[in-house]
């Protein structure tokens, strides 16, 4: 029923269904996601937030790593 709204006030121009819906569900998935966190950090001491971003920056490390070492062996 959103979807039609949208479609209806924007005379179909909008390129993306159900743009409603799927913004409801991602905050939604937010909320579930930050209780989730607070669970763990409870439980564990260590913000699942944080995790994953030590995570990403030690895989970010390790790609540039390879890449600088691509560029080596090429030189």
């Amino acid at each position: 029923m959103l979807n039609d709204i949208v479609v209806y006030v924007t005379n179909g121009a909008f390129p993306i269904q159900f743009i409603v819906t799927k913004f409801i569900g991602l905050i939604l998935l937010w909320i579930e996601f930050d209780s989730f966190d607070e669970k763990y950090y409870l439980v564990h001491s260590v913000k699942v937030k944080t995790k994953i971003s030590t995570r990403f920056r030690s895989l970010k490390k390790l790609v540039f790593g390879l890449k600088d070492l691509k560029i080596e062996i090429n030189n």
